[in-house]
């Protein structure tokens, strides 16, 4: 929750700096619709852990192992695209990035349908609910790493 906390509070000092900053590299439309969605992919990864909790989650399936390593390897490079961000001039690092979360997120819809064509087959109902959740959190925290990246790609394509 701290971390989620702090994304917020940095979204709205950066709106507020927006609101004084005279000039900005890139159009303050965008840059604002960039923020949000990055906030938006800390809050559904928030959201996930939070699912864990009140689903009450006391054992691991060992079949999330994929999907977890995704949701890192897709933060990861949300990461360094934004290091590259910094400077127009790295435009192909941050291309390379997009495509980079673009594949991620094919492979987690891949990930998703396995998953759930498996869990369609536990006997017990509550189970099935409780693991449908969970299954769709990983799928919109990957899915919201996705929209984020195309929205930068937007963007360089705009101010390029």
């Amino acid at each position: 929750h701290k971390l989620e906390t702090d994304c917020d509070r940095m979204v709205h000092e950066f709106s507020n700096q927006l609101v004084k900053d005279f000039i900005t590299p890139i159009d303050r439309e965008d840059l604002n619709a960039i923020i949000h969605m990055l906030d938006d992919v800390e809050d559904n990864i928030d959201e996930l852990l939070i699912n864990f909790k009140i689903l009450d989650i006391t054992t691991i399936r060992k079949d999330i192992e994929k999907f977890t390593e995704l949701i890192v390897h897709s933060a990861n490079a949300v990461k360094e695209m934004f290091i590259s961000f910094k400077n127009f001039k790295k435009i192909d690092i941050i291309k390379e990035k997009i495509i980079e979360i673009n594949n991620i997120e094919d492979q987690g819809d891949e990930t998703f349908e396995e998953l759930m064509t498996n869990l369609y087959k536990i006997s017990d109902p509550m189970e099935v609910i409780k693991w449908t959740k969970i299954y769709n959190g990983f799928e919109n925290s990957i899915d919201s790493c996705e929209r984020l990246g195309d929205r930068v790609s937007l963007t360089l394509l705009k101010n390029s």
